[in-house]
């Protein structure tokens, strides 16, 4: 579902804190499941600086006129699951699941998001039998 982010008058005349686009004139789409998953997201990118979030019926209906900039960005929907995160050695990694290919997962350093190593698991049901001391172990064997 979309779903759509306003801003304060404010940022018409000085810079958004984390969104260099941001006008009272336009809006941001967000992509989510549902309004408290999007309000979510929002408050990860944009912290409080933003004004409002509506869903697109009610939007849309006076959107030209009202935000004659139109659409300034986009924030998709995640494909991926963080599955793990923490510390090995000197790394913080996490793992990640694809959503497409829930038997795929990513193993990456959380400072540069650099690809560590990969995982495909044939068996989904393996794949959902994992808990966190496993993905520990996988990601200290990727690590070494």
């Amino acid at each position: 579902m979309e779903f759509f982010v306003t801003f304060g008058q404010q940022y018409a005349k000085e810079p958004h804190p984390s969104f260099p686009s941001a006008h009272p004139d336009g809006w941001v789409v967000v992509e989510a499941p549902d309004w408290d998953s999007a309000r979510g997201i929002i408050v990860e990118e944009l912290g409080i600086h933003w004004s409002g979030l509506y869903g697109k019926e009610y939007f849309m209906t006076d959107a030209s006129r009202l935000y004659p900039k139109g659409e300034l960005g986009r924030i998709p929907i995640s494909d991926t699951e963080t599955c793990w995160a923490g510390q090995i050695g000197t790394i913080t990694c996490c793992i990640e699941r694809s959503l497409d290919d829930p038997g795929h997962f990513e193993i990456r350093d959380d400072a540069d998001n650099r690809l560590i190593d990969t995982l495909d698991v044939l068996d989904w049901f393996q794949a959902q039998s994992y808990d966190k001391s496993d993905f520990r172990i996988i990601a200290e064997d990727a690590v070494k």
